[in-house]
């Protein structure tokens, strides 16, 4: 069974100060405690949940990301092929999930999801890239990530994509970004879409990125997602474990929000984004 863990990458590309990256397990082994109350689908705020304040975020490096991440073939939830190469000239927000995740990804995506909406509304659809990737080749395809993009509500900036089976490690590996498949836990949980028990499950690390519009790395966070309150689609929720609805109400300390990335992407474009404009 995985576990939600504390991890040293090994590429020093993204980390520079060697930053303890969290290691996502999306299954529901060592459960924490969860929040007992049911609300209505993104956005509501749950009573019990942890909403501390946050301190505004600030570009912390200038590393360039590699030729090869540049150039990998990426595949879009609508089955578009770009590369972050192509995107150059514009600011990217990258982070990394899978879409049967019941710990940890439901809420990056919430984030995610709420970070490119306020892109949206500081109109900068066409400067920044909100992207999400998968790191489960194997079940993650286009049709997939739409169902599940879907369900949170689809931002113009907002990109879910796959590097495929070929590249997905190697493309991850140059963010710092490790995962493992394991196996699933006994009894498996049920798939929020095909209704079919998992068969398998993929730890891996936690990060967010900010590059900028010459393809260098400006800031990173390798903790979990805090939505402030936020809760994913009533699909997705049902869908976490213990352990997830835990993590939902009670964010660790070592945690990402919104505002944290509105406030590098209003540093390196120049324009004013705020969170939940």
């Amino acid at each position: 069974m995985s576990n939600t863990r504390l991890r040293r990458s090994a590429a020093a590309l993204v980390l520079a100060a060697t930053a303890a990256l969290t290691v996502a397990g999306c299954s529901s082994a060592s459960p924490t405690p969860a929040s007992s109350s049911a609300g209505d689908s993104m956005p509501a705020n749950m009573p019990g949940m942890d909403m501390s304040s946050h301190s505004a975020a600030a570009p912390t490096q200038d590393t360039p990301v590699t030729p090869a991440a540049l150039a990998t073939v990426l595949t879009d939830q609508n089955g578009r092929t770009f590369t972050l190469g192509s995107l150059k000239g514009k600011t990217i927000v990258l982070t990394d999930f899978l879409t049967t995740c019941q710990e940890v990804c439901p809420m990056t995506s919430v984030n995610i999801h709420d970070v490119a909406a306020a892109v949206h509304a500081a109109g900068l659809d066409d400067e920044v890239a909100v992207l999400e990737g998968t790191v489960d080749a194997e079940r993650d395809t286009p049709a997939r990530l739409l169902a599940y993009q879907k369900l949170y509500g689809v931002e113009p900036a907002w990109s879910l994509f796959t590097a495929g089976s070929a590249n997905t490690e190697s493309f991850w590996k140059d963010f710092g970004v490790k995962f493992d498949r394991t196996k699933e836990d006994d009894p498996a949980p049920t798939d929020w879409l095909t209704g079919r028990p998992l068969t398998f499950d993929i730890d891996h690390d936690d990060a967010i990125l900010v590059i900028d519009p010459t393809g260098h790395i400006r800031w990173e966070s390798n903790g979990m997602a805090d939505t402030m309150g936020h809760r994913p689609p009533q699909k997705i929720y049902d869908f976490l474990s213990d352990e997830g609805r835990g993590n939902l109400a009670h964010p660790p300390a070592q945690s990402w929000t919104v505002a944290d990335v509105t406030s590098v992407l209003t540093t390196v474009t120049g324009h004013t984004v705020t969170a939940g404009s």
